[in-house]
């Protein structure tokens, strides 16, 4: 057997990025920076009011109340009215929207709760003195033309996707996320409300598999008037393959031509009909790993690299530097990830190197799940037996506020109902023995967790 970290190492350190694209930034979502933008403009673009309320002069102001001669509106989206003036003199004010641009004169706002307009609008009573520049946003206070909006291996959120938008980003350099399939394997799995036969099992791994790779990013297919963004795809149901080794191999052929990473389940471990290792041990030949890894669950693992046929007029047939060469072959392989068939253990297989994987090839610096420090609510014992353990566990403050860990009853690598009613994974060493009071790092898989 080899450990949780000699396995990472041997299937992370081949795995590279798919490619960049430059997409329009508001198909942007959920895709990595693979340059950092730079902004094409200040934010805000002028001085403008941070409040509604009037717009004048500070000195006008320091003794109140005060009487002011209203001289027009500004709005958002400029002036309002046609007696509008464009200055603000002595003794005068402006009507002023929140985002609205400062008048040339004023130099600061008063909130319009601090005031009091006449009936007809035409004057107003300043009750408040305010400073210079008050509830006044300056030209730039945000974002400076040139500035870097954000740094390359920048992953865009909500946030960051407003934030290119405000600082002038029409396009962006982002790292292509990989064209994914996934593979169920076994005669005895029954597709979703299909009658049973004897000895049969509906396929609850497939459906998994796909719903996993949609919370962790890799469903989104990008739209924009233009049509689809290259760089997003929807994972792609490749259905269920009995134990037919020669039907698995061709399929595995024919898809790697078309996608970046192929996940199966099942046909892992060394049973007769496990035909999936074998597979891509054929396909991979030298690049491919049968893995026995000491963890529980997961203990099988099967891994392998393919290279993809060149393109024609290959760049690759041409001279080029080797470093340009690596990266050209690194972004034409296909990646294969044998995970066993029971479901607790191919969504923890999932958790530990397919997830970090494919976050490596979309560019990502942070690739794995969230951990918490909690206290454990019952002692887990687990055996001496040189492995890494992972215990399905739900999470809830106790009455000082401090995480506390509850292990599920049913812990068994087929009973999905435990994994179901978890919200993440306490990893204990064979060795520990925690007791009840012992603390343990827990693996967060329910993102609703922290609210």
């Amino acid at each position: 057997m080899i450990t949780l970290d000699q396995a990472r190492k041997i299937i992370l350190s081949t795995c590279r990025s798919i490619g960049v694209s430059e997409v329009l930034v508001t198909d942007s979502l959920g895709f990595v920076l693979a340059q950092a933008p730079k902004a094409t403009l200040n934010v805000p673009p002028f001085d403008n009011s941070a409040m509604d309320g009037y717009a004048l002069r500070a000195r006008d102001v320091e003794s109140v109340p005060t009487q002011l001669k209203v001289v027009g509106t500004r709005l958002a989206s400029g002036l309002s009215g046609e007696d509008n003036k464009l200055f603000v003199g002595p003794g005068e004010c402006m009507r002023i929207m929140t985002g609205a641009k400062i008048p040339q004169g004023a130099d600061s706002v008063v909130m319009i709760e601090n005031t009091l307009a006449s009936n007809d609008g035409s004057s107003v009573e300043i009750l408040e003195s305010c400073a210079l520049a008050k509830n006044v946003r300056r030209i730039g206070d945000d974002i400076l033309e040139g500035e870097v909006l954000c740094k390359a291996g920048t992953p865009i959120g909500p946030s960051q996707l407003a934030l290119l938008v405000s600082g002038g980003c029409a396009k962006v350099q982002v790292f292509d996320k990989p064209k994914i399939g996934v593979i169920s394997t076994g005669s005895e799995l029954v597709e979703p409300g299909k009658p049973l036969l004897a000895g049969q099992i509906y396929d609850s791994n497939r459906p998994m598999m796909l719903a996993l790779l949609s919370e962790a990013g890799f469903s989104t297919i990008g739209f924009s008037p233009t049509g689809f963004s290259p760089t997003g795809f929807s994972p792609t149901d490749l259905g269920c393959v009995g134990d037919n080794l020669e039907q698995l191999v061709e399929l595995i052929y024919d898809q790697s031509c078309k996608l970046d990473v192929i996940i199966f389940t099942g046909g892992v471990s060394v049973g007769d009909a496990d035909i999936v290792k074998e597979a891509i041990r054929i396909v991979c030949q030298e690049d491919a790993h049968s893995m026995q890894i000491a963890i529980k669950p997961g203990k099988p693992l099967a891994f392998g690299t393919l290279d993809k046929p060149p393109p024609p007029n290959s760049q690759l047939d041409k001279p080029a530097p080797s470093s340009d060469i690596d990266d050209a072959q690194a972004n034409r392989r296909t990646y294969l990830f044998g995970l066993p068939g029971n479901p607790v253990s191919a969504a923890i297989s999932f958790e530990l190197f397919v997830r970090p994987a494919l976050l490596v090839m979309s560019g990502h610096e942070n690739i794995f799940r969230n951990t918490l420090r909690a206290r454990l609510s019952t002692p887990i014992q687990v055996p001496t037996d040189g492995k890494v353990h992972f215990v399905r566990v739900s999470l809830e403050r106790d009455e000082q506020g401090d995480w506390l860990a509850i292990s599920q009853a049913k812990q068994g690598s087929h009973q999905l109902s435990g994994l179901s009613s978890s919200d993440g994974i306490a990893i204990i060493e064979s060795h520990e023995g925690l007791s009840e009071l012992s603390h343990a790092q827990v693996m967060v898989t329910n993102p609703t967790v922290f609210g």
